[in-house]
């Protein structure tokens, strides 16, 4: 899935005019929330409700996670196990490997 900020919306990390890829879709009760790669080369997560879709196909890797009845996501399998982001955030060498292997045009533009 592909999305671009709203013209009328404004955020300190991400840029209008500019296409960003959907690295998941976290559905939280009534919330959705997709995770992008903003200008700080930071994964974070942001109200789909900022966003306007470009392109509204999901790759055939991502798979449904259920954290509980009212929390799930939709993330490539490869980055599904538990406690990835986590993980990645830690810094630790598999969860980054898997990343950059999934998302290879991200691999020179991450935060650490």
């Amino acid at each position: 899935m592909i999305v671009e900020l709203k013209k009328d919306k404004k955020l300190n990390d991400i840029k209008h005019n500019q296409k960003y890829v959907v690295i998941s879709i976290d559905f939280v009760v009534t919330e959705i929330k997709f995770r992008i790669l903003n200008e700080n080369g930071i994964p974070s997560l942001y109200d789909s409700k900022l966003f306007k879709i470009i392109d509204n196909r999901i790759c055939t890797d991502y798979v449904y996670k259920e954290y509980s009845e009212e929390s799930f996501e939709l993330v490539p399998e490869k980055m599904s196990y538990s406690n990835f982001w986590d993980d990645f955030f830690n810094l630790e060498n598999d969860a980054i490997t898997i990343f950059k292997k999934r998302f290879p045009k991200y691999k020179d533009k991450l935060f650490y």
